[in-house]
């Protein structure tokens, strides 16, 4: 049994898998709208063109007639510079040509640091901790709260977002989301 078909117990799975519906409704909500780009599937990565700096986009490494995989952030900095953040401190091009294309000719900065466990589907709790902690209410340390116990993390974060925001719970269960990495 290869590490890709290894069965994973849904009971140690730590919160809910977040939609795009719900992640675009909380960054609405949080982010001031000049700066929140939207939430997207993969294969819109080739249409948008921000027209103002900074503009951040919550991306599925999915394309958008796919259930969804994991959920990544891109923050363009200014018309050469972008900054990609996912949680198991991967460069954008680990996730396909389209990634790979959309930073392309661009000064790449990302995040090398693992913080997200692979049993877990909080990667759009990740994500609206990141934003919110770099435009809503900016904090440089951040990241900070996070150790090497990818399992604390996880709770830590969904924690947070839970206690920030109460509806994300409120969902149609509609939409693309992330999967458990083990699931993949």
């Amino acid at each position: 049994m290869s590490w890709k078909s290894t069965p994973t117990d849904k009971s140690s799975q730590i919160g809910e898998a977040l939609s795009n519906r719900q992640l675009t409704r909380a960054l609405e909500k949080h982010l001031p709208a000049n700066v929140f780009g939207g939430v997207w599937a993969r294969n819109h990565l080739d249409i948008l063109r921000p027209t103002s700096y900074p503009k951040a986009y919550v991306i599925n490494t999915d394309d958008e007639d796919q259930p969804g995989r994991h959920w990544t952030v891109f923050v363009c900095e200014g018309p050469d510079h972008i900054t990609f953040f996912d949680f198991y401190g991967c460069p954008p091009d680990v996730y396909g040509e389209a990634f790979r294309r959309f930073v392309q000719d661009l000064q790449l900065h990302y995040q090398p640091r693992w913080i997200q466990g692979l049993e877990s589907v909080v990667c759009g709790h990740y994500c609206l901790y990141y934003l919110c902690h770099r435009f809503h209410v900016p904090s440089p340390h951040a990241l900070s709260v996070f150790g090497h116990v990818y399992r604390v993390n996880d709770i830590l974060v969904e924690q947070w977002a839970r206690d920030h925001f109460p509806d994300l719970q409120k969902d149609q269960k509609k939409g693309q989301r992330c999967r458990c990495f083990f699931a993949l």
